[in-house]
């Protein structure tokens, strides 16, 4: 189904920039492609985007039993009819561009363990007249974040760039009972997703007493969710947290640097998120070990905030001046199809090459060096792109 029947996207990560309350919202753009190898019967060609926000309470029934409340809402719910009536249609490769414009105060896409989920889902469906055959069908999530507006307070440094209050460094000092000093510090307090976060420390020892046995430091998310007071008698937040990496320092303590990586997937690790249902907020969390010379063992410990925002460049946060309005050019559906025509000339070129390389290793010998394969196209070439070659 999903050879015969796919959602081609922009990006199916797409970011809100200001409060739900100013917000423009963004636009979700794409391509249908239906690939048909014989003559096909259709009864029609049909695109729905749906917002669904899913909350779970437990209730307690007395004797250890607990029984589950699932709600289930849709925020937003869209629909495309790109063939309203039946019709046979040839052997083809058929491509339907859409436009779905997002309003600005839609909540984002957010996990609260199984309590409070928020996700986005983009559904075509090929409907066949016959009842035994069936239909053709293609999925895509589709994940949406927001960046809020920029602090009032910015700071204009030599190469006209404006530092906002979170693209500050951020440390912390301190000393316990003046026998340990120790202090971190990351170069910036907002980290983009797929990036690292380089920490940089120094542990120091002020006494012949204490040993430092390791130093470990936790990178963990928190979430949590008000609860819905027309159902349940209290209404203390929720709360989760989990773990997304962990490393450990044995030597070195004078100047250490630790790289964290943040995961790209927002499966990973979700965006910092603040709006009337839910809050989530990344801490980097450092646990000192210390031992003295009688075996007593003491733990220090230290928190640094950190934001994590969506992977996108930081000119992106601004409107272009007049002089780069050339470089970004309004939605075409031409230039659109024409992008899905080089995907598939693409694809079937990449297909042809594995090939080819493939037979000429067979026929090879083992002490030939292999060829570099290229990997395959990720995704559709936005149109800055297309249009700058």
């Amino acid at each position: 189904m999903e050879d015969i029947l796919r959602i081609h996207l922009e990006t199916d990560q797409l970011v809100m920039y200001g409060s739900a309350e100013n917000s423009a919202g963004c636009v979700l753009r794409g391509v249908v492609s239906l690939d048909l190898n014989q003559t096909t019967r259709v009864r029609g060609i049909t695109l729905r985007f749906v917002g669904k926000i899913t909350k779970r309470h437990s209730f307690r029934l007395g004797n250890g039993q607990e029984r589950v409340h699932e709600e289930a809402n849709n925020i937003l719910c869209r629909t495309l009819s790109f063939l309203p009536t039946p019709k046979q249609l040839p052997a083809s490769n058929y491509t339907y561009d859409f436009e779905f414009p997002l309003p600005g105060h839609l909540p984002e896409s957010t996990r609260v363990g199984n309590v409070y989920v928020v996700q986005y889902t983009l559904e075509a469906v090929v409907q066949r007249p016959m009842l035994f055959l069936k239909n053709y069908t293609a999925c895509r999530a589709i994940h949406l974040s927001r960046r809020p507006e920029e602090d009032e307070m910015m700071l204009l440094i030599p190469d006209d760039f404006y530092l906002t209050m979170d693209q500050h460094p951020v440390a912390v000092a301190d000393q316990w009972i003046n026998k340990v000093v120790y202090s971190f510090s990351i170069p910036s307090k907002s980290a983009q997703q797929g990036s690292q976060i380089e920490v940089s420390g120094h542990i120091h020892l002020r006494t012949d007493t204490l040993q430092i046995r390791y130093l470990a430091c936790y990178f963990k998310e928190y979430m949590s969710c008000r609860q819905d007071t027309r159902t349940l008698r209290s209404n203390k937040p929720r709360t989760h947290s989990r773990l997304i990496h962990y490393a450990q320092v044995k030597n070195s303590y004078d100047q250490f640097v630790i790289q964290i990586p943040i995961p790209v997937s927002p499966e990973d690790c979700q965006i910092d998120c603040l709006n009337d249902a839910v809050k989530i907020r990344h801490r980097l969390k450092f646990a000192i070990s210390v031992m003295s010379q009688d075996g007593h063992v003491s733990e220090l410990r230290v928190m640094l905030p950190i934001k994590i925002v969506p992977g996108v460049p930081a000119h992106h946060d601004y409107l272009p001046a007049y002089d780069d309005q050339h470089s970004s050019l309004p939605y075409d559906p031409a230039v659109m199809a024409a992008l899905l025509q080089q995907h598939h000339h693409q694809q079937q070129q990449q297909q042809q090459s594995s090939t080819t390389t493939a037979t000429s290793r067979s026929l090879t010998s083992r002490s030939c060096a292999p060829s570099r394969e290229l990997p395959p196209f990720p995704r559709l070439p936005s149109y800055d792109e297309i249009l700058t070659r």
